[in-house]
């Protein structure tokens, strides 16, 4: 995806390139259960209101699950999330926006 600035609209002075890509698989397990993993990428590089590239981040996320069905009304969910965020800081002398984070969901699903 790719939107360029226009010079007859300077409130809208924005040109950036993003891309993104999902990569996933998933199995089953019997009857009652299903697992999956995967990679996801998500990446920003441009400008906003300046004529230089000011804004470039990237984030990447994988993931593994199983759910279970335990009866016709109910089952459950076990995933493990990863997240790594980073990029160069929006205006200069602030610290830059990365951060990596682990989510750990169980969710329990009732059919009532």
């Amino acid at each position: 995806m790719r939107r360029p600035a226009l010079a007859s609209r300077p409130q809208d002075l924005v040109s950036y390139d993003t891309a993104q890509f999902s990569v996933y698989a998933s199995h089953r397990f019997g009857r009652n259960a299903v697992g999956s993993l995967g990679l996801t990428r998500y990446f920003l590089r441009g400008s906003f209101s300046q004529a230089f590239t000011n804004v470039d981040f990237g984030q990447k996320i994988a993931f593994a699950g199983i759910e279970w069905r335990e009866s016709g009304g109910t089952a459950t969910l076990l995933s493990l999330r990863r997240a790594v965020f980073g990029g160069f800081p929006g205006t200069q002398g602030n610290p830059p926006p990365d951060f990596t984070g682990t989510l750990f969901v169980l969710e329990q699903r009732l059919k009532m």
